[in-house]
């Protein structure tokens, strides 16, 4: 198995830096389950765990979406999407006053209620979504979330995540390797291929349990990418914000 996986992690980084950019009507094709297919090209309209968004002119990726006590719905991102990244802070904003979110038309399609950046190990955000705007809680071509994976592990495993990285947009699903495993409750890091615009972005298991929200990588393109496990940042924003905060979840495709 661990030999299988090397191969398998050495496919995916060849072909995440050498595969032909895809035309626009590529993307719309079908994929194969994600058994056969641990990369694809699979298209991620709307709002979804794997779809883009632009704040403040940058674009970053929505991970999982939430029904709050609150009756609205909110998406996890990655914190310094709201923030400038050489700036650590802790911001809740009421009542839609804060940063505006849109899609690459300009439409927006709501605003950040919460966001924390405070180094590597807390990068968190949430987007509070405006009524009326469409969602799915499925992620894009490997389909979950299942739920939260809370496991502390050392134990090698796969994972996927899907974003729209620059430079990567013609293989935006990917799947890295964490060869430590979820060796912590609030950070881990995995083998894999990211850029700028992935930040924010999904992160599961290989069976569909949500990890967390792809954070900062050490390289650009290959290496290791931080991710910001879910749960306890989860926990700590639901404190600051006062609301109950519902997994939305999806089958695995």
């Amino acid at each position: 198995m661990p030999a299988l996986r090397r191969a398998l992690r050495v496919a995916v980084l060849a072909a995440a830096l050498v595969a032909p950019p895809a035309y626009a009507a590529d993307r719309l094709c079908t994929a194969p389950a994600k058994d056969a297919l641990p990369v694809g090209t699979t298209a991620c309209p709307g709002v979804r765990p794997g779809s883009g968004y632009l704040s403040a002119g940058e674009v970053c990726t929505f991970a999982f979406l939430f029904q709050g006590s609150d009756r609205r719905r909110y998406a996890a991102t990655a914190g310094h999407c709201a923030f400038d990244p050489d700036v650590d802070a802790t911001k809740v904003w009421r009542n839609g006053s804060g940063p505006v979110v849109t899609d690459a038309a300009g439409k927006r399609l709501g605003t950040f209620a919460y966001a924390v950046l405070d180094g590597q190990f807390r990068d968190f955000g949430l987007i509070r979504l405006d009524s009326g705007v469409a969602s799915d809680p499925a992620m894009c071509h490997f389909g979950g979330p299942t739920g939260i994976d809370t496991t502390v592990s050392g134990t090698d495993l796969l994972v996927h995540h899907y974003g729209q990285g620059t430079g990567l947009d013609y293989l935006p699903a990917r799947t890295g390797e964490m060869f430590f495993g979820l060796y912590r409750p609030d950070y881990v890091y995995f083998y894999g291929a990211a850029s700028v615009g992935d930040s924010g972005g999904p992160v599961t298991t290989d069976d569909g349990a949500a990890i967390g929200v792809l954070t900062d990588l050490t390289t650009p393109f290959t290496g290791n990418v931080g991710v910001n496990r879910l749960a306890p940042h989860l926990s700590e924003a639901q404190r600051a914000l006062r609301v109950r905060l519902s997994l939305l979840t999806a089958p695995v495709a």
